[in-house]
């Protein structure tokens, strides 16, 4: 308001000598109509210098704070110029949408120390032609005979490297730096304990990379695991370790639980339930899952009949992974609740007995004979018949009002035995005698071969019997023997429907994913500080 004041135009002069000046303000000023904005912005600090005492197979973060001390909204980038290849630098957060006037944000960056030497690159803070230039320096050397050595839970054996401690050297890094230790730190490391580092050669580094990318393919090449999203495939490879095992040797044994999860790459083994060999698998494939994703018993024992050769995941690590709704665990718990269901609707008679009430099952279903040739109509019609009767079948034994399961039972008459009843007009006529199925002579949907007119009249029989006796369990014996010898004509479009992209779909949204849990918020994510 007091700017407003001191820009407003100039009064008339007067003769009382106050010409140009306010009472309350003093002197008065006119600005240029065409004054242009000031464009500017600051960085610090002016050199990111990490330091001379840092160590090879460490990670490094250091954040560069950028102020914006201009009088407009600026829309910053920044980017790396220089060597960036032999120890990777990369830029893990950059200021998010324009910059007001008078606030900072700050662009955040990550090293990975692999070999010993300098890092000198620059860092561009750039607003349309405007740029501003960060140098970027840091050395590294070898660990001295002090250190201790990394932690067998979160790397194979042969990866030998050695650490530090974090308060061992966080009292030598300037503010601005941050060494990086844990899984919760930085987005690159994959260790989980709080004292764990990376390796401390390149040659260690690569030989990690190597197995991860080695156990990557295998999981890949297994069903489940083929849309796994990469951030969680390689969260799952960095904590897995090599694995083998020679012939004779028990993967799993039945009733005895397992702490690690096993993924073959190579071998033949053979799955014994009881004594009684029921399978043989070959390379890929996993076991052990149900003990760590469900905490369940094995049912079954796995021996190797070849040697096997893969990676484990041990129970601890699975359990981090799980706490962060790992993708990967989580597709492999979902097949494994297929493989449960499928198994229990074989055990119950069928998938069509068990799934008939479940609409999306129906919906599918139908939708896969809908894609049948014409030739098989017929077979959509006995499809549709079989999974309404098993419907009206539950509600007969579920109980009710028998009046709507009577008029569900002519429905399905007029539906598909005999022709429709008359008309309203022929009803009215004949006074409602023949509002009731009666007649045994007609049409049918399901074919004169399946619905003979000895098998008719055996039918009204029937449903004039449960209708005398108003019992719901007598109208389901109305359509039973027909409904049986329908089903078991489509029981080729069921065994086909199994492998159909309409089963899958149905399958896997009977088990869904978990979702993802909201993430915490973390203010240092802001691309502004107050």
């Amino acid at each position: 308001f007091i700017q407003g004041i001191r820009k407003c135009p100039e009064p008339p002069p007067d003769t009382g000598g106050g010409a140009g000046t306010h009472k309350r303000c003093g002197p008065l000023e006119r600005p240029p109509l065409m004054e242009p904005k000031r464009l500017g912005f600051e960085a610090y600090p002016v050199h990111l210098a990490l330091g001379n005492s840092l160590h090879v197979g460490v990670a490094y973060r250091t954040t560069l704070t950028i102020h914006n001390v201009g009088d407009t909204c600026q829309r910053l980038t920044v980017k790396l110029r220089g060597d960036t290849v032999k120890n990777p630098v990369r830029i893990v957060k950059r200021p998010s949408g324009p910059l007001a006037p008078g606030m900072r944000a700050k662009a955040v960056f990550e090293i990975l120390a692999r070999r010993p030497g300098d890092v000198a690159c620059d860092v561009i803070v750039a607003c349309g032609y405007n740029q501003l230039e960060v140098p970027l320096s840091a050395h590294f050397e070898r660990r001295t005979t002090t250190s201790v050595p990394l932690s067998s839970t979160s790397f194979a054996d042969d990866d030998v490297a050695t650490v530090r401690t974090y308060r061992e050297l966080s009292g030598k890094l300037p503010s601005f730096v941050e060494r990086l230790g844990t899984v919760a730190s930085a987005s690159c490391v994959p260790v989980a304990d709080t004292k764990d580092v990376w390796p401390t050669r390149p040659e260690h580094w690569e030989r990690i990379q190597r197995r991860s990318a080695e156990a990557s393919e295998l999981l890949t090449s297994m069903g489940p695991l083929r849309k796994c999203p990469q951030l969680d495939m390689n969260n799952l490879c960095l904590r897995m370790r090599r694995f083998r095992a020679e012939v004779d040797e028990n993967l799993t044994v039945q009733g005895d639980m397992n702490n690690q999860i096993l993924f073959i790459a190579k071998g033949v083994a053979d799955v014994f339930i009881g004594d009684e060999n029921v399978l043989t698998i070959r390379a890929p494939f996993y076991v052990g899952e149900g003990a760590i994703l469900e905490n369940a018993v094995p049912t079954a024992t796995v021996t190797c009949t070849s040697a096997c050769e893969g990676f484990a995941l041990q129970e601890a690590e699975a359990a981090v992974l799980l706490e962060r709704n790992n993708t990967a665990l989580n597709l492999m718990h979902q097949e494994m609740k297929k493989r449960k269901y499928e198994r229990y609707c074989s055990d119950e008679g069928g998938l069509l007995h068990c799934n008939y009430d479940d609409a999306n099952f129906v919906d599918a279903l139908l939708d896969y004979v809908n894609t049948l040739p014409e030739t098989k109509e017929l077979l959509q019609v006995k499809t549709k018949y079989a999974c309404e009767h098993l419907n009206f079948a539950k509600r007969c034994r579920d109980g009710g009002d028998f009046v709507d399961l009577l008029r569900e039972c002519d429905r399905l008459w007029f539906e598909y035995i005999r022709e429709k009843g008359l008309s309203e007009r022929q009803l009215e006529e004949t006074k409602g005698i023949f509002h009731s199925p009666r007649k045994v002579k007609g049409s049918t949907k399901l074919g004169i071969h399946l619905v003979t007119d000895d098998r008719v009249r055996t039918m009204l029989a029937l449903r004039s019997k449960a209708k005398e006796s108003q019992s719901p369990a007598m109208l389901v014996e109305v359509y039973a023997d027909l409904a049986n010898e329908v089903i078991a004509q489509i029981r080729t479009v069921l065994e086909d429907f199994v492998s159909t992209k309409q089963y899958k779909r149905w399958l896997t949204e009977r088990f869904p994913l978990p979702e993802d849990p909201e993430p915490e918020e973390d203010p240092g994510r802001s691309a502004r500080d107050p």
